[in-house]
C-alpha cells in the first residue's frame, strides 16, 4: 500500500512539472523584415533667415509724423524692408502678386504733378499735291503734250516740333487705386515749295523738241479748269492738337521686379488743321485769257471723347532703373466740320465751294511708347522724384478730312471716292514727376 501511495506521488510531481513548463509565457513575436530598400528620413526645413532692416544710426527713438513735417529735430528715419514703387524681394513681401506698388510717401497728400517736354513729328496720310509730268510746246494754238517721267511725287513737308504735356495725380485711393488727369498741346505749320523738274529733250515727228517739266496737281485742285497743269506749287499746312486724358488705374507688383498698372478713363481731343495751295498756270492754254495762279483753301475742325484703356509696365532693375512699356487705345466719338474754298481763275469755270457740317462718326486711337526711367526717394521718404525719356508712337484713323472733300468734288474720272488717311504722331518724351 505504502508503495502505491509513492507511486501515485511521483507520477503526480511529474506531470506537474510538465504543466509549469507548458503554462509558462509564451515565445516571443517573430520579427518583421527588413525593407531591402530603406526610404531616407526627409530633411527638416531650414528655417527662414529673418530680413532684419538695419538700424538708423545713431539709435533715436523715432517720434509720431506730425501735420506739420519735418519736426523741428528730425527723427531718426524709420528702417523699412523695401520702398514702394521700386523693385522689393520675396523675403519682404511673399505675395508680391496683388500688392499695390503705388509710391508711398511719408508724412504727404499723396498727390503728384507730371511735365513733360515733347519733340514729335505729326504725319497725315493724303498730303500728295502734285505728281510730275513733262510739256512739250508742240503748237501754243493746240496745246501741250504731257506724259509723265517718273520723278518723285510732291507731297507736303512733315516735321519735328514742340510741345509740353502737364499731369496732375492722387494716389491715397482705396485699395492702392490712384487717379491721374493729363493736357497735351502741340502745334505746328510746314511750307511746301517746288518747281517742276525739267525732263530733258524729246522727239516729236522725227524732230528734236524742247520739253520742260510740269506738275499734275492732285484732287487738291479740282478739276473743272481749262488747264490744270502747272509748273510751280506752294503750299502751307497749318494744325494745332488738343488732347486731355483723365484715368484710374492700379499699379501692382507681378513678382519683384515688374510693375504692371492697368487703367481705364475717359479722352478728349480737339484737332484743327488749315491746308492752302497755290499753283501757276501753264502760258499754253486753248483759248481765253488765264490767271497767273489757282488758289485752294481748306481748314477742318473736329472734336471727340470717348473710353480709354491701357496697361503701364515697370521692369525694374536696381538702382532706381526701369525699362518702360505702355499701351493704350481709346474709341472715339468724334464731329467735323469741314470747308472747302477752290477759286476759280477761267471765265469757263466756277469756284468749288463745299462743306460738310456736323459730320459725326466714330474713330479708334491707338498709342504705345517705350523708353527708360529712374527714381528714388528723398529726405527720409517725404518726397519721390522721377525722370524718362520714351519714345511715342501714336495713330488717329481717318483725320484728313480735307482731303475727304476734296476727293468727291474733285472732278476726275477716277478718284478715291472720299477715302480720307490717318493721322501719326511720333517723337521723344522728357518727363518728370514729383510727388509729396
Amino acid at each position: 500500500m505504502k508503495s502505491l501511495l509513492l507511486t501515485a506521488t511521483t507520477l503526480l510531481l511529474i506531470s506537474g512539472a510538465e504543466a509549469r513548463e507548458h503554462w509558462g509565457p509564451p515565445p516571443a513575436c517573430p520579427q518583421p523584415k527588413v525593407d531591402c530598400c530603406p526610404k531616407p528620413c526627409p530633411p527638416k526645413p531650414c528655417p527662414p533667415k529673418p530680413c532684419a532692416p538695419k538700424p538708423c544710426k545713431p539709435v533715436c527713438k523715432p517720434k509720431p509724423c506730425q501735420p506739420e513735417c519735418p519736426p523741428p529735430c528730425d527723427p531718426c528715419c524709420p528702417p523699412v524692408c523695401f520702398e514702394r514703387g521700386h523693385e522689393t524681394s520675396k523675403c519682404c513681401l511673399p505675395s508680391a502678386v496683388v500688392e499695390p506698388a503705388n509710391f508711398d510717401v511719408r508724412c504727404g497728400w499723396d498727390t503728384y504733378f507730371t511735365a513733360s517736354f515733347i519733340y514729335w513729328e505729326v504725319m497725315q496720310g493724303g498730303m500728295d499735291l502734285a505728281i510730275p509730268g513733262q510739256a512739250t510746246a508742240i503748237n501754243p494754238i493746240t496745246g501741250v503734250t504731257l506724259s509723265a517721267t517718273g520723278k518723285e511725287i510732291l507731297t507736303q513737308e512733315q516735321e519735328f516740333k514742340p510741345g509740353f504735356q502737364l499731369g496732375f495725380g492722387w494716389t491715397g485711393g482705396w485699395d492702392g487705386w490712384s487717379f491721374f488727369a493729363e493736357y497735351t498741346w502741340i502745334r505746328g505749320n510746314t511750307h511746301t515749295s517746288a518747281t517742276a523738274p525739267a525732263p530733258g529733250i524729246a522727239t516729236y515727228a522725227g524732230v528734236n523738241v524742247g520739253q520742260f517739266g510740269v506738275w499734275l496737281p492732285t484732287s487738291w485742285l479740282s478739276d473743272n479748269y481749262i488747264n490744270n497743269e502747272s509748273t510751280w506749287i506752294s503750299s502751307k499746312w497749318k494744325y494745332g492738337l488738343d488732347i486731355v486724358d483723365a484715368s484710374v488705374s492700379r499699379p501692382s507688383y507681378i513678382g519683384t521686379r515688374f510693375v504692371l498698372e492697368p487703367f481705364f478713363g475717359l479722352r478728349g481731343l480737339w484737332i484743327r488743321q488749315n491746308l492752302d495751295v497755290e499753283a501757276n498756270v501753264l502760258p499754253f492754254t486753248s483759248g481765253g485769257p488765264f490767271a497767273p495762279s489757282r488758289e485752294a483753301h481748306y481748314n477742318s475742325h473736329s472734336w471727340a471723347v470717348g473710353p480709354r484703356a491701357g496697361l503701364n509696365g515697370n521692369w525694374h532693375f536696381g538702382y532706381g532703373m526701369r525699362f518702360i512699356g505702355d499701351a493704350s487705345a481709346s474709341l472715339l466719338f468724334t464731329r467735323y466740320e469741314v470747308h472747302q474754298n477752290v477759286a476759280s481763275p477761267d471765265p469757263s469755270a466756277l469756284p468749288v465751294r463745299a462743306e460738310l457740317e456736323d459730320y459725326n462718326t466714330v474713330r479708334p486711337n491707338l498709342e504705345f511708347s517705350a523708353g527708360f526711367g529712374w527714381g528714388s526717394y528723398f529726405w527720409c521718404r517725404r518726397v519721390h522724384f522721377d525722370v524718362a525719356a520714351t519714345y511715342d508712337f501714336s495713330v488717329f484713323w481717318e483725320q484728313n478730312m480735307m482731303r475727304y472733300l476734296a476727293d468727291l468734288t474733285g472732278n476726275r474720272t477716277v478718284h478715291l471716292a472720299g477715302a480720307a488717311s490717318n493721322m501719326y504722331l511720333q517723337g521723344l518724351t522728357l518727363k518728370t514727376a514729383i510727388e509729396f
